[in-house]
């Protein structure tokens, strides 16, 4: 049987016997994923993740690569949260498979063991390659808090855990199909009329009713500004009858009020001599003398008193 530590994977002295037997060459490619990089001239024997089994942010039962100005303690931080940062961070550090990174006691001084280093001296392309392989942030497994190896976490070897889904691109849209055979003609329409077009709408009112109502009108607003005169109307066309009938009309309702008459004026001067009257004839005894020419005497005497 094959030891614990190799399950689903081929044992390192299988490979070292008969490195070139196909059939080993077979189980390699079976059991393990991605490119095989142990050493210098030696083969893998590790779980090699896939590229989408390495996440951009720490999680436990993942492969996560360390970024330019981040630490271990931070990756731990990130993976098992605040309460179990030193936890999480031994357990990172005791991981076999993170042996290709190297430890030493630097940064690590407080907790007196070796720890992983975060230098830019690894190969992204090959994940679990030692350092000089290439000028990439070391790959780290991050193993669950209870410790477990990839082997142990994805026994099943080519079969790793269901990655995120993918982002769908909708593409452009194809040309234009041809047209398809007509179908067959319907019945007849009912010809629109002022009936039909009443029934409708009713069927329509009585499945969708109106549920506003109007509210009671609201107070009146203030008065607004006076606007500009408009032009001159045309003239009238009022006659004597109605002018003499509208004074009279507002006299009736508007009399005037005065005193009664006052008395007569001093009289004015005399007016020249009229024309002279009419010739009468006088008998030759002188006729009948009526004193005619005593009236303008009488008037003229009557206006001086």
């Amino acid at each position: 049987m094959r030891p614990r530590e190799y399950v689903g994977l081929v044992p390192p002295r299988t490979f070292i016997a008969s490195p070139i037997d196909s059939r080993v060459r077979r189980q390699i490619g079976r059991y393990t994923w991605g490119p095989r990089f142990g050493g210098f001239g030696a083969t893998d024997t590790r779980m090699i993740p896939s590229p989408n089994l390495i996440l951009d942010t720490p999680k436990p039962g993942f492969w996560y690569r360390l970024k330019k100005g981040e630490t271990w303690w931070g990756v731990s931080k990130s993976a098992y949260g605040k309460a179990n940062v030193k936890k999480g961070l031994l357990t990172i550090n005791a991981s076999s498979w993170n042996d290709h990174i190297d430890r030493k006691k630097k940064n690590w001084e407080a907790y007196g063991v070796k720890g992983l280093q975060a230098t830019p001296d690894y190969s992204a392309q090959n994940p679990h390659a030692p350092k000089g392989s290439g000028n990439d942030y070391p790959t780290a497994w991050i193993p669950p808090l209870t410790g477990e190896e990839p082997e142990v976490v994805y026994p099943q070897p080519g079969q790793g855990p269901q990655g995120p889904p993918g982002q769908s691109i909708v593409g452009p849209v194809g040309p234009q199909g041809p047209q398809g055979p007509t179908g067959p003609q319907g019945p007849p329409g009912e010809s629109a009329n002022d009936s039909s077009i009443k029934s409708a709408i009713e069927a329509y009112f009585s499945k969708h009713p109106v549920t506003s109502t109007i509210g009671p009108p609201g107070p009146v607003g203030p008065q607004g500004p006076v606007g500009p005169m408009g032009p001159a109307g045309p003239p009238g066309n009022t006659s004597n009858s109605a002018i003499k009938s509208a004074i009279e009309s507002y006299l009736a309702k508007n009399p005037i009020k005065g005193g009664g008459v006052g008395p007569m004026g001093p009289p004015g001067p005399m007016g020249p001599p009229g024309p002279p009257g009419p010739s009468v004839e006088v008998s030759g005894e002188g006729g009948p003398d009526k004193k005619l020419w005593t009236l303008p005497l009488i008037l003229y005497l009557t206006t001086l008193s």
